[in-house]
């Protein structure tokens, strides 16, 4: 018998080369409903839904055959493997294992999707399960079957990897607990006793949902006509909320408190920073203790180590100051929160300082500034004037080579007898010379740097301490007395220390009372005791035969 001819481009859409696996079963289903069993009207009916593109992509996986030259079979299994190619089957129960149930999602969804997941996993099959004894066509295979045929049998079965997974990972946790206490609990068991308690957790919060409108009070409707009139606040916005009504209904504080340290009594205003921030917590529940006390309250504070003194779940610390146990014994009679926010994210805090003048005000320079600048009587001393004059110098010029050389030592000559030793000592920075932490000074600016040391007129020994923490080079300390010899104004308001004074010598009223006695010589190679009397200047000269 003839088979009957069927529009199936009615009916099924041309394949566009996604979802290949959807298509394929559908198309089974459309083979079969309209008794389409020989393999080559299939391979024809095949082809002729395929565009040009997937006819082309077909011949390519082909070659060097055709597809009239090829049984459906083959054209089925190529495209199966370009398509829809068999994922690792290692990769599969990885995502399997890993999927959760979503935030949101059904039990029902939640199934299909571990369902879906394990089509890839090649889990085995129970030892009493039947498989279909129907058989497909030649040629036809269907995917149920196939991958019911191609079990792992080393794998668990397919239900007891679903119940694991299920029950592992529902999102309640009290569903999830009473699932573990069940015996004997197999996937089925699991699955409809989920389905019950998500249709009770639904009906429960229906009921509570329509208990409001229980006691909803009916008002009968006014006879009178209503006169519409024209909103007086429409088209405005308040201030206080952006809202379209007027200002004076806009939700206001009822009342507000503020305490200032600076007002407040002499032992406050000596408390810590962390008492003082405590101190305007205790201070605001206080002063809002008729509307705060018997309702949830929150403090917002700038000062972070409040959060572990005043929490209201933080035990109090044994060794708390006297004072803050006091204040959390006073704030544990409040149902309150204490929160944290960075004292940035205060924007209702000193308004004026978090929002400075968009322009930026050019203040003059004080006088006195522009003073000092106008009178210096030369250009300062910088590091690029003394690099240029480093090179100028005959002497520091070899000395900078011979430091980037690394060859000080073998410079030659009296005049570098002070660089040889400290041959290791220097080094190169920005152009100029560096012993340690002095900056060596040519010849050529030797005279500008003993004048800023010089300045003050601070004497040899402040001038002395100055140079030798910034500058250096040989004869720097002689220079420096020198300059403060030929300085009046320093020789002037140098230290004159107090003379000893000549001591008082008593006359005496008697002869050889009070002796002077020395010696004089040597004279001639001799040398003389000499003795006089103060009362009567009697002089007696003895030669003495040793100088000792």
């Amino acid at each position: 018998m003839a088979e009957r001819q069927h529009d199936f481009s009615a009916r099924l859409e041309a394949f566009t080369g996604s979802n290949w696996a959807s298509w394929f079963g559908r198309l089974q289903f459309f083979f079969e409903a309209n008794d389409v069993t020989q393999p080559v009207k299939q391979r024809s009916h095949l082809l002729t839904l395929f565009g040009a593109q997937i006819y082309d992509v077909v011949c390519a996986l082909l070659q060097p055959k055709t597809p009239d030259q090829v049984s459906y079979a083959e054209i089925v299994a190529a495209l199966q493997a370009h398509y829809d190619p068999r994922p690792s089957e290692v990769y599969s129960h990885a995502m399997f294992q890993r999927r959760d149930q979503l935030p949101g999602e059904s039990v029902n969804d939640y199934v299909a999707a571990l369902r879906k997941l394990a089509t890839s996993c090649n889990f085995g099959t129970l030892p009493t399960a039947t498989t279909a004894t129907a058989t497909p066509a030649e040629g036809t295979a269907s995917p149920t079957q196939q991958g019911a045929t191609g079990c792992n049998p080393t794998l668990l079965p397919l239900d007891v990897m679903l119940r694991d997974r299920f029950v592992c990972g529902l999102r309640d946790q009290n569903l999830q607990q009473r699932l573990f206490a069940e015996k004997d609990l197999t996937f089925s068991k699991a699955y409809d006793f989920a389905i019950r308690a998500e249709s009770a957790v639904q009906q429960q919060r229906q009921i509570k949902a329509d208990h409001t409108e229980v006691n909803k009070a009916a008002t009968r409707a006014s006879a009178s006509v209503s006169i519409s009139k024209t909103h007086p606040h429409q088209g405005q916005r308040c201030w206080r909320c952006d809202g379209s009504h007027s200002p004076k209904t806009s939700e206001q504080p009822m009342q507000r408190g503020a305490d200032c340290v600076c007002i407040t009594g002499a032992a406050e205003r000596n408390y810590a920073q962390l008492d003082r921030e405590g101190l305007a917590v205790v201070f605001a529940a206080t002063h809002f203790h008729k509307y705060i006390v018997g309702r949830e309250v929150t403090f917002v504070t700038d000062h972070q180590p409040l959060l572990g003194i005043l929490g209201p779940r933080k035990p109090v610390p044994e060794m708390l100051s006297p004072r803050m146990k006091r204040w959390c014994l006073k704030l544990s009679a409040y149902n309150y929160d204490l929160q944290y926010r960075a004292g940035s994210r205060h924007q209702n805090a000193d308004a004026l300082s978090r929002l400075p003048l968009p322009d930026r005000i050019e203040e003059p320079n004080p006088p006195g500034d522009v003073l000092m600048f106008e009178a210096l009587p030369r250009p300062p001393l910088t590091a690029e004037v003394v690099a240029t004059l480093t090179q100028e110098d005959p002497i520091l010029a070899k000395v900078f080579s011979a430091v980037q050389n690394g060859t000080v030592q073998r410079l030659q000559g009296d005049s570098f007898t002070p660089y040889r030793r400290r041959a290791t000592e220097f080094a190169i920075h920005r152009g100029c010379i560096i012993w340690g932490s002095r900056i060596v000074i040519p010849a050529g600016a030797r005279e500008q740097a003993i004048s800023l040391v010089h300045a003050g007129h601070r004497g040899i020994v402040a001038m002395k301490a100055c140079a030798r923490s910034y500058l250096w080079w040989p004869g720097l300390d002689a220079e420096i007395e020198t300059t403060v010899q030929s300085c009046a104004h320093c020789q002037r308001t140098q230290n004159d220390p107090k003379k000893a004074p000549v001591p008082n010598w008593t006359h005496p009223t008697t002869p050889w009372h009070t002796l002077h006695v020395d010696f004089a010589g040597p004279v001639e190679g001799h040398t003389f005791l000499v003795v006089v009397d103060a009362f009567t200047k009697w002089v007696e000269v003895r030669p003495m035969n040793s100088p000792k």
